[in-house]
């Protein structure tokens, strides 16, 4: 997915957010009208979302989160970041730990019927990595 495709999906999503939600406490709009929101990451993803030894947050993920943030009127300064796994994202949500998740996440029915998805805003695959040399594995 190209970077101008990316930032199209991020925009269309906070538009849709911003025009489906109303300002109520109880919704991410709501929250988000209070300045402030606590935004679920991996801290151990180097490259995706990471806390780093001098107690930054960094890498895609953060960077779409403070972006989606901004585009609700948060400023960075305003965001908590709390770790959040895959084992316990769903809890987070519903129990209001955290406001959003921004994180890599397969999207399933199953999930669908417990939270409400806002992507995907990255799409990737896994392979299997082999030696080069190791010739046991026909190309």
């Amino acid at each position: 997915m190209s970077f101008r495709r990316l930032m199209a999906a991020i925009l269309l999503t906070t538009v849709a957010l911003s025009a489906c939600a109303s300002a109520d406490p109880g919704t991410l709009l709501g929250k988000a009208a209070s300045g402030n929101l606590t935004i679920g990451i991996r801290f151990d993803q180097p490259g995706l979302a990471e806390h780093t030894l001098d107690g930054r947050f960094v890498g895609f993920d953060v960077d779409v989160a403070t972006y989606v943030a901004s585009r609700l009127g948060v400023k960075p300064s305003n965001i908590t970041w709390r770790e959040t796994t895959p084992d316990t994202r769903e809890t987070d949500l519903t129990s209001g730990t955290v406001d959003l998740v921004v994180a890599a996440y397969s999207i399933t029915d199953r999930r669908k019927q417990l939270v409400a998805f806002a992507g995907p805003y990255f799409v990737t695959g896994q392979d299997l990595l082999v030696r080069k040399a190791d010739r046991t594995v026909e190309p």
